[in-house]
């Protein structure tokens, strides 16, 4: 059977043109009717067509989805890629927060010790109780009321500060605070709350601070300006 060359411009071994079209090729191949739709031509003569109709079939089946292992690949690839992906911000996140509990507990202990470092300083007697800290300064401030008595006392895990106008927290996560006064020097020893919650641990914190003020040195001329 020789079809148009202009339709289907293949020559099969025989001398013939043959095409293929897909959506009724048993019609266009026994009556030679290329109409109906786009033809695809393949080579080969009349005994070549089953071929042809083979490879076209696989074709087909190729372009109609995914095979099972290329699923499985695709499930596995990107599964991988989501555990890696999640545990990266979940490690952002955590890391995150202990650098923000970290930084606000360690300025919570910078703070008390500094402020008592410039007491301690400008004090002429300063004793230890029990987590208990008393001193008597000589220049109060004008936020004391003028009073010179000054403690500093743990209760629970918030230490406050204590005058004769009242008084104010200097810290809420505190664990221990301790100390001792000898020879006109006197050391401060504090401990900050562990929080388990975020992978903080307990942080200690020191320092050691001779009195200015004491009749064996100054005798109450040193001034450090406490605000």
């Amino acid at each position: 059977m020789r079809l148009d060359p202009r339709i289907c411009p293949i020559q099969c071994r025989d001398g013939n043109f043959c095409c293929i079209w897909p959506i009724r090729l048993h019609h266009a191949y026994r009556h030679g009717d290329p109409a109906g739709g786009d033809g695809i031509c393949a080579y080969g003569a009349n005994d070549h067509v089953e071929k042809a109709i083979a490879i076209m079939v696989k074709v087909f089946k190729r372009n109609a989805g995914f095979t099972l292992i290329e699923v499985v690949t695709v499930v596995v690839v990107m599964s991988i890629v989501s555990v890696f992906t999640f545990s990266f911000l979940i490690n952002s996140v955590k890391t995150y927060q202990m650098a923000k509990y970290s930084q606000a507990l360690h300025g919570e202990a910078a703070y008390i010790l500094e402020r008592i470092t410039r007491e301690l300083r400008d004090s002429q007697s300063a004793s230890w109780g029990a987590s208990t800290l008393s001193l008597t300064l000589s220049h109060p401030t004008p936020q004391d009321s003028s009073s010179a008595s000054i403690i500093y006392a743990l209760s629970g895990s918030q230490l406050n500060r204590t005058s004769s106008s009242g008084s104010r927290v200097m810290g809420k996560n505190i664990a221990t605070f301790s100390g001792i006064c000898a020879s006109n020097c006197c050391t401060v020893a504090l401990t900050t709350n562990a929080m388990p919650s975020q992978s903080i641990p307990a942080q200690s914190y020191g320092t050691k601070v001779c009195l200015q003020n004491q009749a064996a040195l100054y005798q109450g001329y040193y001034y450090d300006v406490i605000q």
